[in-house]
């Protein structure tokens, strides 16, 4: 079978002219949400992160560890983002559109490949399920204190919907009170130090670190 090649040399130039087009500051305008992040060609795990960006040259940046705002330049493939982020939102990146994704390639520090993929969604989600999950009875059986290893035995965190807790050993009081849950930032304030607690879920467990004290707590239910 015999190829035209002018008609295979131009279906190659529309392909190339598809891939290569401009990406126009319109496209970007929306909220989008971190669905993927490589590094020198591994996969890594993440902190939810979503991103407005707006038509006046302004981005929102909103993740668990605090919320941004700053200034994007748009330039053919290459996106300038300037904000008081210290890593992914105050750098540079090539930039291309992928059917409703958004792929973001660059350097992070020190100078590791990075490939960020970013989706398209209408609003925040609702974090009150994150919140929901919290309240219960768990199973306090480890403490991590710089670096040092304290396992438990019959110690229990329990937090109930009114935002009150106890911490109880061989079912002994320890300690009680109350509890601000901040769920978008993915955090918990006791309120008998006034510190900030960070706060993930490892597989069906819970982690509380206080960086402060160098400290974290593993809970099961």
């Amino acid at each position: 079978m015999l190829v035209n090649k002018k008609l295979l040399f131009n279906c190659v130039l529309l392909v190339l002219s598809i891939s290569c087009q401009t990406l126009e500051k319109s496209e970007l305008k929306g909220i989008w949400s971190l669905r993927e992040v490589n590094i020198d060609g591994l996969d890594r795990t993440f902190e939810p992160t979503f991103i407005e960006m707006q038509p006046d040259d302004r981005f929102a940046l909103s993740t668990t560890s605090g919320d941004f705002v700053g200034i994007y330049g748009l330039n053919d493939s290459k996106l300038v983002l300037k904000s008081n982020d210290e890593r992914w939102f105050n750098t540079n990146w090539k930039i291309k559109k992928v059917e409703n994704s958004l792929r973001l390639s660059g350097l992070d520090t020190p100078h590791k490949t990075t490939h960020l993929r970013f989706v398209k969604i209408k609003s925040i989600p609702d974090f009150q399920s994150f919140e929901n999950d919290l309240v219960g009875r768990w199973e306090l059986y480890k403490i991590r204190t710089k670096g040092n290893v304290e396992r438990l035995n019959d110690t229990w965190f329990t937090l109930n919907s009114k935002k009150t807790y106890t911490i109880t050993k061989s079912d002994s009081l320890v300690e009680e009170g109350h509890v601000t849950v901040d769920t978008r930032h993915k955090k918990i304030i006791f309120e008998n130090d006034e510190t900030s607690w960070r706060i993930w879920y490892f597989g069906t467990e819970l982690r509380l670190e206080n960086e402060k004290m160098d400290v974290q707590y593993s809970l099961r239910k």
